[in-house]
């Protein structure tokens, strides 16, 4: 339950998250095309002066555009790479059956073609560079097919110099997508690689091996994204690897025998792509864009939720700490873009997003029953704080939310017991009062577009703290005068006041309790010149008003007068002290 929980809050604050940053980028754009008119200097007269010819202007080359029919045919291109990669690896397991060539041929044959094949690439690629670069590409596919066959499927190479050439293999395609500046040529090389995994690679014997050489590939994405802007290479070796380790989770994954491997390879792939997905922002500056959210987003919800399948293999505790290391990481790398990034809106509502995501989502994994109350409360006071330091709108989401949540358990989960008034439930209850007085004082700091809104945000929590005052209040007298009807009710010999007694005299004590409160509130105002607080207590005498206007009715004798004069004369002094206030007031502030 408190996964689908996290699952609905997430997708609802990053849909939310994903609106704010398109409609920040329209307006970006907007303003960036309305450049204002520049003002033409006035024209001077002059003597004419004869004028060297001008020199003819020479016109920059046009950027050439790919047309539809053009694109198309890359594309068919990329299409035959991965054919014949398929096609190639067919061939060879076929070759083996029957009994055309030894093992050791097939390898030979399949390096010697992705040597071949790399060479001609290199060949042609002067005159026809994007063609040319495809096939460099397929051929370090080959290459990668080979090193996996020779290694898994006939066992020629111990598994650990298959990774050492694999190793090789992708930092030499890294190396020379690099000098050649070609995303096609490196995105080639990787589906071999990817495709010789999810061939030969889904073994319960090969976990590891599958795992260690998906790494492998990753890494490599690391360091293209510490160099390059290409998105893609990232977004394949991103998908391939969560792939096959979702195949492999279900099909080979066992409780006790092998949950460090899967746990272990898990936290190495979110850390590696968490670093890839946000290294060029940090190194180069580079603007990020739905796509770059979209895969930082991705890997964390991702990997936190393969995390949370493996909640029968590895204890809850585990599982909390790794939320809360995740909410960490994200919060902290918030920090960092709120410092060095301040126009980066959309990647820091992100990040503060995910951090507080991950934290919240820790408290019910870490505590239960009346402590979870409590840290949500907690976690939101320190939401609230947080946004005077780090001014991202996404945060003062989460604010609200975890008191919302810390509200709901206080109101509708945790039991009451103790003592009246002197309990866990009252200083819980105080807690939550603290942290809305707070938010409204923090909340009337924020910066808006509108002021208003500031002012209406702020209020609903000074509102909100009046309120639980009261409820608190009310709850613990209706609980005293609980316990008296219910021994009136199961006493066999008992002279004293009836049931309807003592619900008059609870209903009588809880309207002059209101009055007084409304009364103290009113002080408070006139005395520190606070208007909130005067308004507030000015609406709870209007609604204690009503209150006894329809106690009077089943009140008796007594508690209806008690209950009106009371009210009555407390009213009027509340009353006079209006009076006396704006009677030193300007006449403009009457």
């Amino acid at each position: 339950m408190s996964f689908f929980l996290f699952l609905v809050i997430a997708i609802a604050f990053f849909y939310l998250n994903s609106r704010i940053s398109t409609l920040e980028s329209l307006v970006r754009s907007n303003y960036n095309t309305k450049t204002p008119p520049v003002p033409q200097a006035p024209q001077v007269q002059q003597a004419q002066v004869s004028e060297a010819p001008a020199a003819p202007v020479v016109e920059a080359a046009p950027t050439p555009v790919a047309t539809k029919e053009e694109s198309s045919g890359r594309w068919l291109g990329k299409i035959g790479i991965t054919a014949v990669s398929f096609g190639v690896l067919f061939f060879l397991q076929y070759a083996y059956e029957q009994g055309w060539v030894s093992e050791i041929g097939l390898v030979l044959i399949g390096v010697f073609a992705g040597i071949s094949l790399a060479g001609l690439g290199a060949y042609l690629r002067t005159k026809y560079e994007r063609y040319g670069n495809l096939l460099i590409g397929g051929g370090f596919s080959l290459l990668f097919i080979s090193d996996y066959v020779a290694s898994v499927a006939y066992e020629l190479i111990p598994n650990s110099v298959a990774l050492i050439v694999a190793l090789i293999i992708t930092g030499a395609a890294v190396a020379v997508s690099l000098y050649y500046n070609s995303v096609v040529l490196m995105g080639a090389g990787l589906i071999g690689a990817i495709i010789s995994v999810l061939v030969l690679g889904m073994s319960k014997d090969l976990i590891a091996f599958t795992f260690t050489y998906m790494t492998i590939l990753a890494i490599g994405s690391l360091v293209i994204a510490s160099f390059k802007k290409w998105p893609v290479i990232n977004y394949i070796t991103f998908v391939s690897t969560y792939l096959v380790y979702f195949v492999m989770f279900v099909s080979w994954f066992k409780k006790g025998e092998n949950t460090t491997v899967f746990a272990f390879f898990l936290t190495i792939f979110f850390l590696v792509y968490l670093i890839s997905s946000v290294l060029h922002h940090f190194v180069r500056g580079e603007e990020s864009n739905s796509a770059d959210l979209t895969l930082v987003t991705t890997n964390a919800l991702g990997s936190f939720f393969l995390y949370f399948l493996l909640l029968d293999a590895i204890t809850k505790e585990v599982v909390a700490y790794i939320a809360l290391g995740y909410g960490i990481i994200y919060i902290l790398l918030a920090y960092l873009a709120n410092v060095y990034f301040e126009k980066k809106e959309g990647l820091k509502n992100t990040f503060v997003g995910l951090g507080a995501l991950f934290l919240t989502f820790f408290v019910p994994l870490q505590w239960d029953g009346r402590a979870v109350t409590v840290a949500w409360a907690l976690l939101a006071l320190g939401f609230f704080v947080g946004t005077l330091k780090i001014k991202v709108p996404a945060l003062r989401f989460f604010g609200p939310l975890a008191l919302t949540f810390s509200l709901i358990r206080f109101f509708l989960i945790d039991e009451m017991n103790g003592a009246v008034f002197f309990n866990v439930s009252v200083a819980v209850g105080i807690l939550t009062i603290v942290v809305a007085y707070i938010a409204s004082w923090i909340s009337s700091k924020w910066t808006y577009e509108h002021p208003e809104e500031k002012r209406q945000i702020a209020a609903v929590f000074f509102v909100l703290a009046h309120f639980l005052t009261m409820f608190i209040g009310t709850r613990e007298i209706y609980r005293h005068y609980n316990v008296q009807i219910q021994n009136v009710m199961t006493a066999e010999l008992y002279n004293g006041p009836s049931v309807s007694d003592v619900e008059n005299q609870r209903n009588a004590v809880v309207s002059v309790v209101w009055t007084l409160y409304a009364v103290l509130l009113l002080v408070i105002g006139f005395g520190f010149g606070l208007s909130q607080f005067r308004s507030v207590g000015l609406a709870i005498f209007f609604i204690t008003a009503i209150k006894v206007f329809f106690d009077v009715w089943g009140l008796g004798q007594l508690y209806r007068i008690i209950s009106s004069i009371v009210y009555g004369v407390v009213a009027l002094v509340g009353s006079f002290l209006y009076s006396k206030y704006y009677s030193h007031k300007p006449t403009h502030h009457s």
